[in-house]
């Protein structure tokens, strides 16, 4: 545990951190040759003792780093001209390569399976399983830890490469599929497949038999080693192959939830229907007063779920309550998808001198966010503590859910420190200075 004083006390005593990752550098070409499957262990002991000796300075330095800032990070852990290692000195630089060797064995090139984290056996062999499932754990928890530290520093100072990240088979596709055939590993039996996926299983995208493209994108979210990179570490792949990865699955997605035959053969049906301008196959019509934008469009939209996936036809009606003529396709939507997110993300109450807020009829919702020193976005603190407005930020996040499905560019900039709450993250000090 994070909180055993031995482990505080050891994570920043500097001797000791050095000692073992000088002792884990050492032994990083034996790690790696024991995950061949050719290979043969010729000490099994000395094996178990280098993973246990990398795991432990894993877990001491992912504690250490909790307390280190930016500034102490680059002063400590970064040379800015030395293009190797630095005796004496723990490089950044030089963990990240060493982990990527390590994981790249752990996760794609011989996965470690669910059962190996039980260690149930005492044998030398369980022993084994399991202190590379410890390292899989620990490892992966540091390595986070300093992307996250190398995202929030990369406009500054880069240190490490960003290919330092990639996995070698994950950044060896350069054609613009996105989609990433596994190598065949074996696994050690048929049901090995399901134990790797377990813990980090990616929903897969059903589509049309005759959509070859699309079965191919899904067998490979069906693969489990690429489940699980892209669920635990996807700074393995490039970025933008993740980028044209998630695009794939929209595509993939709106192939069905958008379908056009669909959308006109239901209408053809439903030609004498005078109730058929509601939903209809692939898409939605929805009406908005423009005068109550937040508010029509929260009635509307928020209640359809999963179905906010299809498309949305939007009809607007003045301030004299006339309705604006024009056909959406697919224009007028985008303005009102900025429309409304201007509306419901940008502060729109007047504050007095004192910073408190005033009364305003202007608006047909409060203000559900508030702007702050860096121009960004964070949580509006002053509201009243109505646990009912947390439906309305479950409505804002499917309104950015929707601009993002249809490659909408939107306008607001979160606070970081709010979104690595979103993500799960932990913020550290140097996140706060966001606020």
């Amino acid at each position: 545990s994070t909180c055993e004083p031995l482990l505080a006390k050891l994570a920043f005593h500097n001797p000791s951190l050095f000692g073992l990752w000088e002792c884990s550098y050492q032994n990083l070409c034996l790690l790696t040759k024991s995950q061949s499957s050719t290979a043969k262990v010729a000490n099994p002991s000395q094996l178990v003792a280098a993973y246990e000796v990398f795991s432990s300075f894993c877990d001491l330095f992912s504690h250490h780093l909790l307390a280190v800032d930016d500034d102490e990070f680059l002063d400590r852990y970064f040379s800015p001209t030395d293009g190797d290692s630095t005796p004496g000195k723990i490089m950044a630089s030089d963990i990240v390569l060493s982990l990527k060797k390590i994981l790249n064995d752990l996760y794609w090139v011989n996965p470690v399976l669910a059962a190996d984290v039980s260690g149930a056996n005492s044998n030398v062999e369980s022993i084994l399983r399991f202190q590379k499932a410890r390292l899989l754990i620990s490892g992966t928890k540091l390595w986070n830890s300093l992307h996250e530290r190398w995202c929030r520093l990369y406009r500054n100072v880069q240190f490490c490469e960003e290919n330092s990240w990639w996995f070698p088979f994950l950044a060896g596709q350069h054609d613009k599929n996105p989609i990433i055939h596994s190598q065949v590993t074996s696994l050690g039996g048929q049901n090995d497949d399901d134990e790797v996926m377990e813990d980090s299983s990616v929903e897969s995208v059903d589509v049309d038999a005759g959509d070859a493209g699309g079965d191919a994108l899904a067998s490979s979210f069906r693969d489990p080693k690429m489940a699980r990179v892209l669920t635990a570490i996807p700074q393995a792949m490039p970025f933008s192959r993740r980028v044209n990865l998630f695009q794939s699955l929209i595509d993939s997605d709106k192939l069905i939830m958008q379908d056009e035959e669909a959308t006109f053969r239901h209408m053809m049906m439903n030609l004498d229907n005078p109730d058929q301008d509601g939903e209809m196959g692939g898409r939605v019509r929805i009406t908005v007063h423009r005068d109550a934008l937040y508010s029509d469009s929260m009635n509307a939209l928020n209640p359809l779920g999963k179905k906010l996936r299809k498309k949305v036809q939007v009809t607007f009606v003045n301030q004299h309550g006339a309705t604006e003529a024009g056909i959406d396709g697919g224009g007028v939507f985008k303005e009102f998808l900025d429309d409304l997110i201007k509306d419901a993300f940008i502060p729109q109450t007047p504050r007095n001198d004192s910073g408190e807020e005033e009364e305003s009829s202007d608006g047909n919702h409060p203000d559900f966010f508030s702007v702050t020193p860096l121009q960004t976005l964070q949580v509006n603190l002053d509201s009243d503590g109505d646990y009912s407005v947390l439906s309305h930020y479950e409505f804002l996040g499917r309104v950015l859910g929707k601009a993002i499905y249809e490659s909408i560019l939107v306008d607001p900039q979160l606070a970081l420190p709010f979104l690595n709450k979103l993500l799960g993250k932990q913020n550290s000090l140097d996140d706060l200075k966001n606020m």
